[in-house]
């Protein structure tokens, strides 16, 4: 047997919904409701990702934080490459600038197959929130530099350009 409900949306979100005309929404709306009650029915589970959240969080964090902690050591192409590079950076590229901005504190994050600094290929990656919070950090970073003058005074791109002029 099967129970019709009634579900009320605002407007716009009703709106966005008419835009997606290939949609079952009563399919997404028995999926959302079946994965309630699996949270609510099993403790464990809805625990488990709440933990979940709580580390990507943290892991974006710590790539944030990586960024700025060693602005010193990453150098201005590295910085864009990391801000604006392709935005799915492989294993192979993420061993690349890390190995760059700190060879030991990337040996700390990921994990390496090799004994020293020659063989070490770092082999898994911290997690993707590690990166995005790498990329929001140099992008800020990039971005943010971009108002600033040579002498430290904000100013715009546009107060810059005329200053060369």
């Amino acid at each position: 047997m099967s129970r019709n409900i009634t579900v009320t949306v605002p407007d716009e979100l009703s709106e966005k919904m008419n835009t997606m005309t290939d949609v079952n929404w009563s399919g997404v709306t028995r999926d959302c409701i079946e994965r309630y009650i699996e949270a609510r029915t099993n403790p464990p589970v809805a625990d488990a990702i709440i933990k979940m959240v709580a580390k990507k969080s943290v892991d974006y964090k710590e790539g944030f934080n990586f960024v700025v902690d060693n602005i010193d050591k990453i150098e201005v192409a590295t910085l864009e490459e990391i801000a604006f590079g392709h935005g799915e950076n492989t294993a192979r590229d993420l061993d690349k600038l890390v190995r760059m901005i700190d060879y030991n504190l990337g040996k700390q994050l990921f994990g390496c197959s090799g004994e020293d600094e020659d063989n070490c290929h770092f082999y898994w990656l911290k997690s993707l929130n590690f990166i995005q919070g790498m990329e929001e950090a140099a992008s800020k970073i990039v971005v943010d530099a971009e108002n600033y003058t040579h002498d430290g005074k904000h100013s715009s791109k546009k107060e810059n350009k005329e200053a060369l002029s």
